[in-house]
């Protein structure tokens, strides 16, 4: 508004300039023509340059808004790319862990199971576990096992009528009879959480060879958990030549932080 009126003002002025020095160019020997043309140019000379110099300085403010907010906006879209590409990342990092599931599914029976959900994950004084939506009422039982497909998640550490407690692997009081893939029945031990590290697994037999990124899975000793879960791969040997068994770090294959849902074994 303010843009528009000024140039109106300025429209004005040049154009009663213009008109006396028509009248003068038309009638050369009239002497008032000349003298109104120059009092007019005195009397809009300052206000005219005031006026022009204000309408430039106000385009120039318009300009710099405008420019500021296409940056903005330009930022915007940024922030929202870069989202988008984090979200992507996410889905192919899900349908991979997915594809893996469907792979192993060949491979390992099938377990009748009570689908559940994620109320929230937790990690506390060396504990790590869920809270899930489902208990007593929809037949969760205390001690059993957890999973996501045939990735071993915990066990059931408590139970109400609506809601249960999970206990994770990665738990420092949860001990797991565990063996690995390639030697399945010598390759037996026990392992524990240990939050930050993944889990510590001990009494391996010393004249078993064992070595990195080989697979661990339950070994169905004890009856709680069945045989064949798959509870991580090999990352780090940690005992000493000296010591009568092998110790071993096992990293869990499931990014527990990111589980939303999982499933409990049925009696």
């Amino acid at each position: 508004m303010l843009k528009d009126r000024l140039r109106q003002i300025v429209l004005i002025g040049l154009g009663i300039i213009i008109i006396f020095y028509a009248i003068e160019w038309l009638t050369p020997a009239f002497s008032l023509s000349g003298s109104l043309r120059n009092s007019a140019l005195i009397v809009f000379r300052y206000p005219l340059n005031f006026l022009s110099r204000l309408y430039v300085g106000s385009t120039n403010i318009s300009d710099i808004f405008k420019l500021s907010k296409i940056n903005q906006e330009n930022f915007d879209l940024k922030e929202n790319n870069l989202k988008l590409i984090q979200e992507n990342e996410t889905l192919k990092e899900k349908t991979l862990l997915l594809d893996k599931y469907e792979e192993l599914t060949n491979f390992f029976p099938t377990l009748e199971t009570i689908p559940a959900e994620s109320r929230g994950y937790f990690e506390e004084g060396g504990r790590s576990y869920f809270i899930i939506n489902k208990g007593s009422l929809d037949g969760v039982v205390l001690d059993k096992g957890v999973v996501w497909g045939k990735y071993l998640v915990g066990k059931i550490s408590e139970v109400n009528p609506k809601e249960s407690v999970a206990e994770t692997i990665l738990s420092k009081d949860l001990v797991i009879n565990i063996t690995v893939a390639s030697s399945p029945q010598n390759g037996l031990a026990v392992a524990k959480g240990a939050i930050g590290q993944g889990l510590e697994a001990e009494g391996f037999p010393s004249n078993i060879e064992i070595k990195n990124n080989d697979l661990v899975l339950t070994s169905g000793l004890g009856g709680i958990m069945p045989p064949n879960l798959i509870v991580g791969r090999i990352i780090e040997k940690i005992s000493q030549k000296s010591e009568t068994s092998q110790k071993f770090l096992i990293e869990p294959l499931l990014n527990f932080r990111g589980l939303e849902f999982m499933q409990i074994i049925k009696d």
